[in-house]
């Protein structure tokens, strides 16, 4: 695994170090490919349109959960040139705690 010197201290250097450290831990990886349909069915011969792929952390992520989410944000790319590798974060999220109510006493068991 590379280290912090690598990069040079520049930060495209720690961008590039980011992209490298989450590639090297365990994800989940999902590979959609586009066939063309019409011929398929006409001829019976395989031709491949655009292919994606994508991918999550595996540690903290149940990929059942969380596939529709990440196709979602995949989509953007589906039947594009992506131009190469892409790191989007997902947008922040914001919690509001509103005041403290109390529900009353429970009692033990």
């Amino acid at each position: 695994m590379a280290t912090i010197q690598d990069t040079g201290g520049t930060g495209l250097g720690y961008k590039k170090q980011d992209m490298l450290n989450e590639l090297e831990e365990d994800r989940y990886f999902v590979v959609l490919t586009a066939l063309d349909y019409r011929l398929l069915v006409k001829e019976r011969k395989s031709k491949m349109l655009w292919e994606t792929r994508f991918s999550i952390r595996e540690h903290g992520n149940a990929f059942d959960a969380r596939i529709a989410g990440m196709a979602a944000r995949a989509s953007d790319y589906f039947g594009r040139d992506s131009k190469g590798l892409h790191h989007d974060d997902l947008p922040d999220g914001r919690v509001e705690i509103g005041p403290v109510k109390s529900l009353g006493v429970v009692s033990g068991k």
